[in-house]
């Protein structure tokens, strides 16, 4: 299902995280609503319930799926570290996929929207096959299964535990 192992995955992510002197923050973006977008609250309650050293903004209770409370958020959170989490649609093969980047994340442009570029370390796992309509992205986003979503979401929440927990 994904490229990563767990140990490569906390292995890579620490190498991203390695150098940084700044405290750490997570963002777990998506809505509680659509199965495929709800990787991002379903790693942060993960993270919630078994991460206490680390400030997490979005989780299944207090989902961050607008921009509003995105640009907010991200203005709070500016002296930190920011790990953003998220789905994402992508071609059919790559659907499984996890990457990691030390780069900011665009939110909101699988599904064609325009939302904000925020985080210096990425995570995008890839939920749903990419369409060229806004209307079909949408709809795969609904029709993920939800045992996907939770597998994946639980193996990021425990890859984030191991590389932190070392930090």
């Amino acid at each position: 299902m994904y490229d990563y192992t767990l140990e490569r995955f906390t292995k890579e992510l620490k190498s991203k995280i390695k150098n940084e002197k700044r405290d750490i923050a997570i963002f777990c973006i998506g809505t509680n609503s659509v199965v495929g977008d709800s990787l991002g609250p379903r790693v942060g309650s993960f993270l919630r319930k078994n991460l206490n050293s680390i400030e997490i903004q979005g989780d299944m209770e207090k989902p961050i799926c607008y921009k509003k409370e995105i640009l907010g958020i991200k203005k709070k959170l500016e002296n930190k570290c920011i790990i953003v989490i998220d789905s994402a649609v992508s071609y059919e093969d790559l659907v499984g996929q996890i990457f990691i980047t030390k780069s900011k994340m665009d939110i909101g442009s699988g599904i064609g929207k325009r939302k904000a570029f925020i985080g210096d370390i990425s995570i995008k796992a890839v939920v749903s096959k990419k369409d060229t309509s806004f209307y079909k992205n949408f709809y795969g986003f609904q029709n993920v299964n939800l045992g996907f979503i939770e597998n994946m979401s639980n193996f990021i929440g425990r890859g984030i535990c191991g590389a932190i927990g070392s930090y």
